[in-house]
């Protein structure tokens, strides 16, 4: 699916599915990953799906209360399960409450359908190179996360596991490594190198899996026991982006590229279903020559 496409699809999926009670099946209906859908649209609009799905019903609410509409009944069918839980939404977007809002109507915080209508082509900027992977099997530590608290909790996600195990194995010498003084789950993560990825994989709903991981070496690994699981990437075209600088503040800028320039009317690739990926590289990550990468999961359009 066309990046700009998917987009406007999702946009009039949602319009069609304001009152339902979950909007989940969003991505199924934009024919794209539920992980790029997200990740692009928070990206090109600066708000998550649901954020979106929020704001349109308070604003629509609001419409509705000023015509004579009862707050419970607004509040019901607006997918609140209180007239309290609405009030306070209602409150923090329009800055008053409902009652107020019928006495100062011109306060109305105005929130209409967006239109994805941008056509750019290029990515002169980004330094990319293209590879047809064969499919790959990781092993590493994972969490299912919502896409609105992703990008608080995997930081979090990755500071427990750097500090509970991940950073004492990058420091281990070569004669510790052979001894028999580390542990099955440190030889497993120093074997596979385990944290040279992070990767997020399509979940059912509103949820998607995120790991930190590395290439499986071993076949014959009792990863369960260890806490471990493995994922695989399928065979396909990726993109590699890179990305040099200060790891957090490069990545994003990348990604900005990738989705707001580089995709929308790309005349040769568009998106295509596969797992989103991060390539984390040896070295100070907060260096301004630290480079890393972005692997994003491309398929050629029709001629």
């Amino acid at each position: 699916m066309e990046w700009l496409s998917a987009l406007n699809r999702t946009i009039d999926y949602l319009e069609k599915n304001l009152l339902s009670e979950s909007t989940a099946d969003v991505a199924s209906h934009a024919g794209i990953s539920s992980v790029y859908l997200n990740k692009g649209f928070e990206i090109m609009t600066g708000m998550s799906i649901s954020q979106y799905v929020k704001n349109r019903r308070l604003y629509l609410a609001a419409v509705e209360i000023l015509k004579g509409a009862k707050v419970i009944d607004t509040a019901v069918k607006y997918c609140y399960t209180t007239p309290e839980s609405f009030s306070k939404a209602f409150y923090r977007f329009h800055g008053l409450t409902p009652l107020n809002l019928k006495k100062h109507p011109e306060r109305i915080k105005v929130f209409q359908p967006i239109s994805f209508s941008i056509s750019i082509s290029g990515g002169g900027k980004l330094k990319v190179r293209f590879e047809n992977l064969k499919s790959t099997k990781l092993i590493g530590f994972t969490k299912t996360f919502t896409f609105d608290e992703a990008y608080k909790q995997i930081p979090v996600f990755w500071k427990e596991k750097l500090n509970s195990i991940l950073s004492k194995c990058w420091k281990m010498n070569q004669s510790v490594i052979s001894s028999n003084q580390i542990t099955d789950l440190q030889k497993a993560v120093i074997e596979n190198n385990i944290g040279c990825f992070g990767a997020s994989f399509d979940c059912e709903g509103e949820h998607f899996k995120y790991g930190i991981l590395g290439v499986l070496k071993n076949s014959d690994i009792e990863a369960s026991q260890l806490g471990l699981e493995v994922l695989e990437i399928p065979d396909g075209l990726y993109a590699k982006f890179e990305s040099v600088g200060p790891l957090h503040e490069s990545i994003q800028a990348v990604n900005n590229e990738i989705f707001t320039k580089w995709l929308p009317g790309n005349p040769k690739y568009e998106l295509s279903q596969g797992p989103v990926l991060e390539y984390y590289t040896n070295g100070d990550i907060q260096d301004q020559n630290y480079k890393c990468e972005i692997w994003v999961p491309l398929k050629q359009k029709d001629e």
